[in-house]
């Protein structure tokens, strides 16, 4: 079925670059490239698993590759649509003591020598990479006698403790002294201050400054913002724009008629060329779940840097349907990572509500697949109120989130579709919504352009933000 959707795509986008001014296309197809002219007109049997008529096309279950011509499937391995190091920033979340503007305490050694080590017990499985960004997000995974984790740098100085088991027992800590440093993990089965530690872990991390930020918009509609592709990114590139969600799908994939931006390589390759991460996104429907996830590989084959489903209404109070489509979608995935388009470390996030609670979404079935969790805190849209204390509401939707069991990044959206909200607002949304933070939407199709000189005041180089604490 991908590779349906993928020649279909090849077929809708040469139609629609050759056609005339009148749309036109009329003799379109002998201009086609021999190679995929030889698979249009196949007489081959249909085993492919869908029904043929007489006037279809047959599509052989075969790879296809451009030996020559210059149409869309170009030698993919010429592009490079390996993942970005998206970079997530660390997560704010849990019962954390002491943390905020901490620093190491200097003043003498920390005695642990009566501790029991139990390895299997307890084990630091984040940051699951060798490099943290500062401040640096930690958490372990537990044995479920355990109810207080302690952390320790050098196994002298205390970082942070947490008796959160919902959050894995996440501290965030902000380091004075970058560089390599080892960090312990100790384990206790009372909560007792005078108890002993049963088990521990311990691992080394690189410690790096943040290399700035991941400030995102969301793109609808080409057609409507009055640019192309290429005046988009270059726009965006001058106001220091890091990311761009383009809508590659609504509902299942669909390249030939209304979204050929989830198969067209030259829309991430243009906004790559201008610096700016290219993410595809699409919105989702209860059923067809294969069709929908079909949007994921093609984005992947496409080389886009990342993937994010967007799910409201349709998916209020419903389990099974929720982790059909997100099943479905990591078998896309899985397929596109063996198939040589993706590594297992691309991106894939879920947006819906900012106030889930309300809606009975089920954030714990999504934070069992998605890598991210994209709240869509709609300050501007919920009334004056909310866009007067930005800091309230992004703590209270992400700890909201925490408490509905999410223990993924949680990076909140913004609205300035009205332009109602001020730059300063957005600023401050974006200091305690943290580094991947992102703006619906490119103005254009039914919004004011005047949005763009708002945007033009916001500090899209911020890389200094607010530590959110959850009770």
């Amino acid at each position: 079925m991908k590779k349906l959707f993928l020649l279909l795509s090849v077929l809708g986008i040469l139609l629609y670059n050759c056609s005339d001014e009148s749309g036109n296309t009329n003799g379109i197809i002998s201009d086609l490239s021999s190679d995929i002219k030889d698979i249009l007109s196949s007489d081959a049997p249909n085993d492919a698993g869908f029904e043929v008529a007489a006037d279809d096309v047959y599509i052989p279950d075969t790879t296809i590759t451009d030996t020559g011509s210059k149409g869309i499937f170009e030698d993919v391995t010429s592009y490079d649509i390996s993942p970005s190091d998206t970079g997530d920033a660390p997560e704010n979340t849990a019962d954390i003591t002491g943390i905020s503007d901490i620093y190491e305490d200097t003043s003498g050694d920390i005695n642990l020598s009566d501790t029991q080590d139990i390895s299997s017990s307890i084990k630091i499985i984040f940051p699951d990479t060798y490099e943290c960004e500062n401040p640096c997000t930690f958490r372990v995974e537990a044995s479920s006698k355990i109810v207080k984790v302690r952390y320790l740098a050098e196994d002298k100085w205390e970082i942070g403790k947490s008796e959160s088991r919902n959050t894995g027992f996440e501290i965030q800590y902000r380091f004075s002294t970058l560089g390599k440093r080892i960090i312990y993990a100790y384990g206790y089965d009372s909560k007792d201050e005078n108890a002993s530690p049963v088990c521990s872990d311990h691992k080394e991390f690189l410690i790096k400054e943040p290399s700035g930020n991941k400030f995102g918009v969301w793109l609808w509609y080409i057609d409507g913002t009055g640019m192309t592709h290429s005046e988009l990114a270059q726009r965006l590139s001058a106001l220091g724009v890091k990311r761009i969600y383009v809508k590659v799908a609504d509902g299942p994939a669909d390249c030939v008629f209304n979204w050929p931006e989830g198969c067209d390589m030259d829309i991430p390759r243009t906004y790559k060329q201008n610096g700016i991460e290219c993410w595809a996104w699409s919105y989702n429907y209860p059923g067809n779940e294969m069709n929908q996830a079909d949007a994921l590989y093609n984005a992947a084959y496409v080389g886009y840097d990342g993937y994010v489903l967007d799910i409201e209404k349709e998916f209020d109070s419903r389990t099974t349907e929720l982790e059909n489509l997100l099943k479905e979608f990591m078998n896309a995935k899985a397929d596109a990572v063996s198939n040589g388009f993706i590594s297992n470390t691309w991106p894939v996030y879920v947006t819906t509500w900012g106030n889930p609670k309300d809606h009975n979404m089920h954030v714990e079935i999504i934070d069992k697949y998605a890598d991210g969790h994209m709240p869509q805190t709609y300050l501007e849209v919920w009334g004056e109120s909310y866009m007067n204390d930005p800091a309230k509401w992004i703590k209270t939707g992400t700890c909201e989130y925490r408490e509905l069991g999410a223990k993924k990044p949680v990076h909140h959206i913004v609205s300035t579709e009205y332009n109602k909200i001020t730059s300063d607002q957005i600023n401050t949304f974006f200091k305690w919504s943290g580094r991947e933070s992102s703006v619906w939407r490119v103005p254009g199709t039914e919004t004011p352009l005047s949005i763009w000189q708002t945007w033009e005041k916001v500090d899209w180089k911020m890389s200094d933000f607010e530590v959110i604490t959850c009770p």
